[in-house]
């Protein structure tokens, strides 16, 4: 049986002028997942949403998008009215959509954000203002797909913390997420696939396991003892023992980890994720393509 993709892109072509915005763009989304479209400013990672949307249209190839799907977008620069309120700017967005938010509809979407109800957007710090946009695009109508262009500028850390949640209860809703972003540390405990762009070419189109991005492999001595493998085992969760090499699994950083070995003094010779970074690949990638 044929794969069902909700949205789908065969040889899509972008040309403004002379310049070739996007080149050979094949693209396939299912239902349900979580896709990080990663590339440098300029790569044509906007130009593919704004085609997607339906903003601007392609040169040449096809694009296939699923008939009734229904789509939140939260651009990347600021669009809100500055004059009216919080409350006022998701009603407005609402309506235009066909829907009235009931107030206590309207009182469950502030809370979720955690905005206040009568502030003028324009008052409205920054981060404050992504996550007003972020209601506007999610919580206005019902949504299939959520389309997401560097959502996470101009968020402080608890900000981004916050919108990693909501992604995350997003996904669990099973609505479709395509984001472009540059804080891949953040996406990658999110994502499922991901597409890299460099001068409008897809050079890197993989699913992504970011459990297998969580393991480290510690090399070591004939020193360790059991005493030493429980205290790992009480802070780590270990994947196998082989030999001279321990495969541990954590949410911690390299940096971290190293830490907590010097500072038990564990007899730990060498350390090393044994799975790239996203941020890894995607250097890596640039730099290649470059």
């Amino acid at each position: 049986m044929e794969e069902q993709y909700i949205i789908e892109s065969h040889h899509l072509k972008k040309y403004f002028k002379e310049k070739v915005a996007l080149e050979n763009i094949n693209i396939k989304i299912h239902k349900g997942e979580f896709y990080g479209i990663f590339g440098k400013n300029g790569a044509g990672k906007s130009t593919l949403f704004k085609i997607i949307l339906g903003l601007i249209s392609s040169s040449e190839g096809v694009l296939k998008i699923n008939d009734h799907l229904s789509i939140g977008y939260m651009p990347e620069n600021i669009a809100l009215y500055d004059h009216l309120s919080v409350h006022d700017n998701i009603q407005v967005t609402a309506l235009s959509a066909g829907y009235d938010v009931s107030e206590e509809k309207m009182k469950d979407i502030l809370e979720k954000v955690n905005l206040p109800s009568r502030t003028l957007a324009k008052n409205l710090s920054l981060g404050m203002k992504r996550r007003l946009q972020l209601a506007m695009a999610t919580m206005c109508k019902p949504v299939d797909l959520l389309i997401l262009d560097e959502p996470t500028n101009g968020m402080d850390v608890n900000s981004v913390l916050w919108l990693k949640d909501f992604l995350l209860q997003m996904k669990k809703k099973g609505i479709t997420i395509l984001v472009c972003s540059h804080s891949l540390n953040v996406l990658e405990q999110l994502i499922d696939h991901y597409y890299i762009l460099v001068d409008g070419h897809i050079v890197k189109d993989e699913d992504w396991h970011n459990e297998l991005h969580n393991q480290y492999i510690l090399t070591i001595n004939d020193d360790m003892n059991e005493k030493d493998i429980s205290l790992i085992k009480n802070h780590f969760s270990i994947v196998k023992q082989e030999d001279d090499k321990l495969i541990i699994h954590s949410d911690k950083k390299l940096l971290d980890i190293s830490r907590f070995i010097i500072e038990n003094h564990l007899p730990v010779e060498d350390i090393d994720k044994e799975h790239e970074s996203l941020e890894d690949i995607f250097l890596e990638s640039v730099v290649e393509h470059d």
